[in-house]
C-alpha cells in the first residue's frame, strides 16, 4: 500500500511555505519545497492554488503551521503540579491577562518549571477567528488538517539535530532561526521549550539589538541564567555570530542531518529558512501545541462526557435525597434535614456552573466561517503588534477609518517597530509616527508617542 504524502503549509501574514515530502526505505524524500509572498486579502486564494496542485485529498496528510507572530504568549504561575488541575485553572487565570473573552481565543500550554508545589507554564494564545476561518475554508473542501505553531516545528528540528550530534539534552540553550528579515528566538531547558519570541529587523545591528532585547525579556521573567550554547540556523549572519557573548556557538544549516541528497538540497529557495517545516516533516506528533480541529473536537467530547457523568451523578444524588427523605424525617428534625438538602444542592450548583463555563469556552468549535475582517480583528492585530514594554494610554477609531493611538515605549525603536508591523498588517494602511518625545519625569526612561493611520474598510 502506497504511503500517504506529507504536506506542510507554514502560514504567516506575509508568506506561505509549502513542503511536500514522502519516504522510501525509512528515508525522508523532499518532493517539492517553495515559498510564496502573500498579497493583501489573498491568503485563501494562495492556499487554493496550493491545494489545486496536490493529488487527491486521500493521498496526503496536511499539517498547517501558524507563524509565532500570530500568537500571544503569557507566563503564569499556578499553585499546582497536577496537569489536570493546571488545565482547569488556566481559563480563570487567562481572563485576567488577555484582552479577549475566553470564548474568543484558543490556547495551549506547556509546563516550563515546577518548584515548591507551584508550576510555571507558557501559554500560546490565538484569536479563535483565525482558526475558525482556516478550519471553515479547509473543511468546506473536506480536508481536516492538523494545526500547530512554528515554535513546535523548531523544537522538533532541534531535537533531531541533538540526536544527530549525539548531544545530551541537559542545560539551557538558545536557538535563533533567521528567516529573511524575520527571526525566531527560542530558549530550551533540558530539551523543554520555555521561551519563544519573534521579531522583524532591518539591519544586522537591529538584529543584534532585538536578540539582546529578547534576552532581557527572558531574564525579567526567569532571572539570570547561564546558557551552554547558542545554535543558529537559517541565514548565516557572521556579524551576529561573532558578537554573541556565549561560550559555545554553532551554526547548523537547516537541511543538515535530514539525509537529503545534494539534488534535494538544491530545491531549497535561497534567503528563506525551512527549519520549522522540516522539523514537522520528521515529527508527526504535535505534542502539546495542537490547535487542530480534531484536537479541539476531542476536548469538546471530553467535556460532554464529563457533563454526562454529572447528569448521572445528579440523578443518583436525586434518588439518594428522595430515599434519605424517608430516613431523615424519622431520624432528624425537619430543620436539620433541610440544612443537609441545601448543602447538597449548593455543591451540585457549583459543579453545574463550572461545566457551563467550560461549555461556553468550547462554543468556538461551532462558529460560522467569517469571510471579512471585523473591527475586533483589527483591534487584536494592533494589540499583537505591541512589543514588550509598550503601554497604550489612548486609542481612537473613527467611522471614516482614521485611527490614532498614544502611549509610552522603552525606546524609539519599539515605536518604529509598531509602525512597521501595522503597515505590514492586512488591517491597516498609511500608518505614520506623528511625534515622539522623552518623558519629562527624570525617574522614567520612556518615550511618549502618537501614531496615526487608517484602517482598511
Amino acid at each position: 500500500m502506497k504511503k500517504r504524502e506529507k504536506v506542510i503549509l507554514e502560514l504567516s501574514e506575509k508568506t506561505i511555505k509549502i513542503c511536500r515530502a514522502g519516504s522510501s526505505n525509512k528515508r525522508t524524500l523532499i518532493n517539492s519545497l517553495e515559498s510564496r509572498g502573500i498579497s493583501f486579502g489573498s491568503v485563501q486564494k494562495d492556499i487554493e492554488e496550493v491545494l489545486s496542485g496536490l493529488p487527491g485529498k486521500k493521498s496526503y496528510n496536511l499539517t498547517v503551521s501558524l507563524d509565532r507572530s500570530l500568537f500571544l504568549i503569557r507566563f503564569l504561575k499556578l499553585p499546582s503540579q497536577d496537569i489536570i488541575q493546571i488545565r482547569d485553572m488556566l481559563p480563570f487565570q487567562l481572563v485576567k491577562v488577555v484582552p479577549f473573552a475566553l470564548e474568543e481565543i484558543i490556547y495551549d500550554f506547556s509546563i516550563v518549571e515546577q518548584e515548591a508545589g507551584f508550576s510555571k507554564v507558557i501559554v500560546f494564545i490565538i484569536p479563535s477567528e483565525k482558526i475558525d476561518r482556516l478550519r471553515g475554508f479547509l473543511m468546506a473542501r473536506q480536508i481536516e488538517p492538523e494545526v500547530t505553531i512554528t515554535s513546535w516545528g523548531l523544537s522538533s528540528w532541534l531535537n533531531l539535530q541533538r540526536k544527530s550530534l549525539k548531544e545530551q539534552s541537559g542545560g539551557s540553550l538558545i536557538l535563533i532561526d533567521i528567516d529573511g528579515f524575520q527571526a525566531d528566538f527560542l530558549i530550551f531547558d533540558k530539551a523543554r521549550l520555555i521561551f519563544s519570541h519573534d521579531f522583524s529587523y532591518s539591519s544586522d545591528g537591529d538584529l543584534l539589538r532585538q536578540i539582546n532585547d529578547s534576552l532581557a525579556f527572558f531574564k525579567k521573567e526567569f532571572g539570570q541564567r547561564n546558557f551552554s550554547r547558542v545554535i543558529f540556523t537559517g541565514l548565516r549572519k557572521e556579524t551576529i555570530f561573532k558578537n554573541m557573548n556565549v561560550a559555545e556557538k554553532l551554526f547548523i544549516n537547516y537541511w543538515e542531518n535530514f539525509n537529503l541528497s545534494e539534488d534535494e538540497q538544491s530545491k531549497f529557495p535561497n534567503g528563506r529558512s525551512f527549519a520549522s517545516v522540516l522539523g514537522l516533516v520528521e515529527n508527526g506528533n504535535l505534542g502539546q501545541f495542537d490547535f487542530s480541529p480534531k484536537a479541539l473536537k476531542e476536548r469538546k467530547q471530553k467535556i460532554k462526557l464529563i457533563k454526562k457523568y454529572l447528569d448521572i451523578f445528579s440523578l443518583g444524588l436525586g434518588i439518594v435525597l428522595i430515599l434519605s427523605l424517608f430516613l431523615f424525617k424519622h431520624v432528624y428534625g425537619k430543620y436539620s434535614y433541610l440544612k443537609f438538602l441545601e448543602s447538597k444542592l449548593v455543591q451540585t450548583k457549583i459543579q453545574a456552573t463550572y461545566l457551563n463555563k467550560l461549555s461556553k469556552r468550547l462554543k468556538i468549535i461551532d462558529r460560522d466561517f467569517l469571510m471579512r475582517p471585523s473591527f475586533s480583528e483589527a483591534l487584536r492585530a494592533l494589540i499583537i503588534s505591541l512589543p514588550p514594554g509598550v503601554t497604550l494610554s489612548f486609542l481612537s477609531f473613527q467611522e471614516d477609518g482614521d485611527f490614532s493611538l498614544k502611549g509610552q515605549a522603552p525606546d524609539l525603536s519599539a515605536i518604529l517597530q509598531i509602525v512597521k508591523s501595522l503597515n505590514s498588517s492586512e488591517f491597516f494602511k498609511e500608518v505614520k509616527l506623528e511625534h515622539a518625545s522623552k518623558s519629562e519625569e527624570k525617574a522614567k526612561k520612556e518615550v511618549n508617542f502618537c501614531i496615526r493611520g487608517r484602517r482598511w474598510l
